[in-house]
């Protein structure tokens, strides 16, 4: 598996529903080393040889299969990670979940970890598809974790479960302010009367449905002011970011629902930096679109201000988020959305709604054709939530060429050639870097060839990373589809690898009937080519008998 896999994924995976539906944007996510077979071009770019330790770690508790149930059952709430020794993603978690068990503790919740590659019937049990894959158990109940990967996160969202949404500060928790704020990427601060004045209730209820957000109600006026409050005005709700636009008021009605609108609109910066720290806040969040800025810092910086003005206009509607052009991790995002890491671009993406059935298909994309000006972004902007844009697809320019073997599909030739009423096509999706795909190319050719006097039969390839077509679903590489004629919405999922396989799934579901030319016998050449053919047949059933996959995944 390459590390486009583990970027890939971290963004979309934390929206669990749409997992499947766009592979870029994750839940930091690794899978199991042994799901897949890596090919020679498959490395991580990076390798790390270091791995977890064994152990607890401060006030982490290591389990086994033996101790697991009885920590349960003596605590009412633990937080459960399953990781691998070896996942990048794992690691870079570690020192911020030990930081969360200690802030934890006081509150009665424990924070624990399972070496999964150990103990396989907890995994199964938790249905651990990836790590890291946390969950949290609460009076014997089992709940996803979908917050984000800073200690401050776990921390506000463990509390938010557990009933302490909001932290009531007195005149004696004057001091805790400013380490609050040192620590924490927005506080929401309430300013009332009394803790049980319908202000303050409505604040403390909407409190319970907001993640990523420290909620802290008082009637001190001294705590207020430590937070940048006025001491004489009451109520007051506030929050206080680390960013330029570093303190909102609220001015709506005291309601549950619109101090819930005001957080929610409000929580993140008004420009967000995509990172795996903050692809959590990014897209788990209730905003469910967002608009991608895509550029260098050098010419971020320039335009700014015009993105900042939109930002501002449409917030609660959208996220606007930069994704740096400089940063060679930024690589795999410019992948999927189809941008050059040196071109100023504005993308729309929308994964999806899990309460919204219409949008199932999730990860659509949109791309701004006009120059990046507020005026332009801010009409863009508007069109995205109004529904009015048509989405993007990535497609390289049809070859002006395409006379070989197999034909080469891109995303704006694949209606022309792979939706030809007329032909019988079969199509292979493959990735340059996928090994599978390598080994699969030379008899690929070869099918293309046996057919190339088959007028209605076409052979056909398409570069998956480079080129999309909607409601093309691809898990894999190479994943292969035979589209039969008048029949080109429901094709055939393929699993074959030898050229006698490839032959036999064409023969029996082609809509149109055909004669086969017979298979050259007579020369030298093609006797050695057979015999080659066989010894592969053989290699590739030793291969499939050892247990090796044939897929590499996304």
């Amino acid at each position: 598996m390459r590390s486009l896999f583990y970027l890939l994924l971290a963004l979309l995976l934390i929206a669990q529903p749409f997992a499947k539906q766009a592979s870029f944007l994750s839940r930091a996510h690794d899978t199991d080393e042994e799901s897949y077979t890596v090919g020679d071009d498959d490395e991580p770019e990076e390798a790390d040889d270091s791995e977890i330790p064994e152990g607890d770690d401060g006030d982490v508790v290591a389990l086994t299969d033996t101790t697991f149930p009885q920590v349960l059952k003596d605590n009412k709430h633990v937080l459960l990670e399953f990781y691998a020794p070896w996942c990048g993603h794992c690691k870079s978690l570690a020192p911020e979940y030990k930081v969360a068990a200690a802030k934890l503790k006081e509150f009665g919740v424990v924070l624990a970890k399972v070496d999964a590659t150990k103990y396989a019937d907890l995994s199964e049990k938790y249905n651990v598809e990836g790590f890291p894959t946390i969950v949290f158990v609460s009076n014997g109940e089992t709940k996803p974790f979908n917050g984000g990967r800073t200690s401050a996160d776990i921390v506000s969202w463990v509390k938010k479960k557990i009933g302490m949404g909001v932290s009531t500060f007195t005149a004696a928790d004057v001091a805790k302010a400013a380490p609050l704020l040192e620590s924490s990427t927005a506080v929401s601060v309430g300013f009332f009367a009394s803790s049980d004045a319908p202000e303050a209730v409505a604040f403390s209820d909407a409190a319970k449905e907001i993640d990523g957000v420290e909620f802290v109600l008082t009637s001190d006026a001294d705590v207020a002011a430590a937070f940048g409050l006025a001491k004489d005005k009451k109520p007051t709700i506030a929050i206080v970011k680390k960013e330029e636009e570093k303190f909102v008021t609220f001015d709506g009605e005291y309601t549950k629902e619109a101090i819930a609108a005001f957080v929610t609109a409000n929580k993140l910066p008004l420009l967000i930096t995509f990172s795996e720290e903050t692809s959590a806040s990014i897209f788990a969040g209730d905003i469910k679109k967002q608009v991608m800025l895509f550029a260098t810092h050098e010419e971020y910086t320039k335009i700014v201000p015009a993105v900042a003005a939109a930002a501002k206009q449409f917030k609660g509607e959208l996220v606007f988020v930069y994704i740096n052009g400089s940063d060679t991790e930024s690589q795999p995002v410019h992948e999927y959305f189809g941008t050059e890491a040196k071109e100023t671009t504005v993308m729309g993406f929308f994964m999806g709604d899990e309460e919204d059935p219409s949008s199932a298909a999730g990860g659509l994309k949109y791309r701004m054709k006009e120059p990046v000006t507020e005026t332009n972004i801010k009409a863009f902007a508007k069109s995205f939530i109004d529904g009015d844009l048509k989405p993007f697809h990535k497609s390289e320019p049809i070859p002006e060429k395409n006379d070989g073997p197999v034909t080469v599909v891109v995303g704006e030739s694949f209606e022309k050639i792979v939706l030809d009423e007329t032909k019988d096509v079969l199509l292979e999706v493959y990735a340059p870097w996928c090994g599978h795909c390598k080994s699969l190319e030379p008899t690929y050719k070869k099918l293309g060839k046996r057919f190339a006097s088959v007028e209605s039969v076409v052979i056909a390839k398409m570069d998956g990373t480079a080129n999309e077509y909607p409601g093309l679903e691809v898990e894999g590489f190479p994943t292969i589809f035979f589209y039969p004629a008048n029949k080109k919405s429901d094709p055939v999922k393929v699993q074959a690898t030898k050229l006698k396989q490839f032959i036999k799934v064409i023969v029996e579901n082609a809509a149109i009937k055909f004669e086969l030319p017979a298979k050259e016998k007579d020369s030298a050449a093609a006797a050695a080519a057979e015999n080659k053919e066989a010894l592969q047949d053989k290699a590739e059933e030793a291969a499939a008998s050892s247990g090796e996959g044939f897929k590499d995944e996304l």
